[in-house]
């Protein structure tokens, strides 16, 4: 199936460039990172903490940050896998123009992506709501594990974005990181469900989706309107589009290529049958 789905990317890469890529959670899977749906695009895992809940809750903090600390050594050494390296070398080549993600790990900058625009932000950075001053997460994670011993072995399999597939007793005394600078809340720089893209990244993902010759999600369910609503603008614009992942997609019915192949393997065998 994969070296099928390779041919057929080739083919449409080869024909429809440049191609803009939007990239979801599947395309970061090879890296061993968690992507969030089954192959029926249902949740795998309890719905992540809603925007408004971080910012009101202390208790809804505090089952963030603890699983968040828990997950983010897996999460920080993650590297770029095949996928992401083979998308910026079709960029180096003047077939990809540009790289919408969904992720928040930054490992398409890391594979040396130039044009990335990060629907979602970045989980390397943290920003205090009150006074706007930025921390860098490793600097929090060595915070949190400081103040927060007791909880370092819990039992769960955990991500940095503060969810995970079970449950975690957190009490009163989990410290989540405060502002160093004011002691405001600090939030991590990433869109929370229930939040807003701000109207930049949007703006830029509308031109990005117009200036390409054709579209191509890699590893997303489409779920999320903020990455469907592009696959909406580019049928609109009547740009081909190919999706390329192993489930179904919100956006099946609007593309004219849909591959059903695990990613990471599919680059591999399309990297070497353009012999990059």
């Amino acid at each position: 199936m994969a070296f099928e789905a390779a041919q057929a990317l080739a083919a449409f890469i080869r024909q429809e460039n440049p191609v803009c890529v939007l990239t979801g959670a599947g395309c970061s899977t090879g890296s061993g990172i968690f992507d969030y749906r089954d192959a029926q695009g249902e949740w795998k895992r309890p719905q992540p903490v809603l925007l408004d809940d971080f910012l009101n809750s202390t208790t809804a903090r505090r089952r963030y940050w603890a699983r968040s600390m828990l997950g983010w050594p897996r999460f920080a050494a993650a590297r770029p896998n095949v996928a992401h390296i083979g998308i910026a070398q079709l960029e180096q080549r003047g077939l990809v123009s540009s790289v919408i993600t969904q992720n928040v790990d930054d490992l398409h900058e890391s594979a040396g992506q130039v044009n990335v625009i990060a629907l979602h932000g970045s989980l390397r950075t943290a920003t205090c709501i009150d006074c706007a001053t930025v921390f860098d997460r490793h600097i929090l994670q060595t915070q949190l594990e400081l103040n927060n011993p007791r909880f370092l072995g819990a039992a769960v399999t955990p991500d940095a974005g503060g969810e995970s597939f079970y449950q975690i007793d957190i009490d009163e005394t989990f410290q989540v990181p405060d502002c160093a600078q004011c002691g405001g809340v600090l939030k991590p720089d990433v869109v929370f469900f229930g939040g807003n893209l701000r109207h930049d990244v949007k703006a830029n993902a509308n031109s990005a989706v117009t200036n390409a010759q054709s579209l191509l999600v890699i590893g997303s369910s489409l779920m999320v309107y903020s990455s469907f609503r592009l696959v909406k603008l580019a049928h609109q614009l009547g740009k081909p589009i190919a999706i390329l992942g192993l489930g179904v997609t919100r956006g099946d019915s609007l593309a004219e290529h849909v591959l059903r192949a695990e990613v990471a393997t599919t680059f591999e065998e399309l990297m070497s049958y353009l012999q990059f």
